[in-house]
């Protein structure tokens, strides 16, 4: 019975989780493509692909972003309202409420370029998860942190370097910048 359920509860993981990078712009009508970059307070010791943003919920990373070595991402997220919900670093991490950083999706014909997200934040300083295995990282994850100091900017740069990394890209790309509260 044990083996049943290792099995079915490791097939629910694998199926759930994302890598955290798209390989193409097509999407599915209930979802679009959003990309920008996050520029945060970090040391020479940080590496940044290991930066993860969770849009829409925190738990089965089923909306997550991989940040590369500079801090951009690409990511498909449904159709709708969407918001960042945690910064995720190794065992370092931050909660944020759902009302903090949002944008809403409405056309999965268009590609959104959301800004370039700068945010006064380190793992170095952030949450530390101190609870093991799955029902410690729900816990932990359950609770909504606070709104941490962040701005949004627009810079053509990070539409070029997006047409570059898809260059196959056809849909029309919207300049709609992420909302900060």
């Amino acid at each position: 019975m044990r083996y049943i359920i290792v099995c079915l509860f490791s097939f629910f993981l694998l199926n759930s989780c994302s890598s955290g990078k798209i390989t193409t712009t097509e999407t599915t009508p209930t979802h679009a493509i959003v990309f920008g970059r996050l520029n945060i307070y970090k040391d020479k010791s940080i590496k940044t692909q290991d930066i993860w943003i969770h849009f829409n919920e925190r738990n089965w990373g089923k909306t997550v972003a991989r940040l590369d070595e500079e801090g951009y991402f690409a990511v498909k997220v449904p159709i709708g309202k969407n918001h960042i919900t945690m910064l995720d670093y190794g065992n370092k991490y931050h909660n944020l409420p759902k009302d903090c950083i949002t944008i809403n999706i409405e056309n999965s014909e268009i590609v959104y370029y959301i800004g370039n997200i700068y945010i006064n934040w380190s793992p170095n300083h952030g949450n530390e998860r101190v609870h093991s295995g799955i029902i410690g990282h729900l816990a932990e994850n359950s609770r909504d942190g606070n709104c941490i100091a962040a701005d949004v900017k627009s810079t053509e740069f990070t539409v070029k370097r997006f047409k570059r990394l898809f260059p196959e890209n056809e849909k029309e790309i919207e300049v709609k910048l992420i909302t900060i509260k």
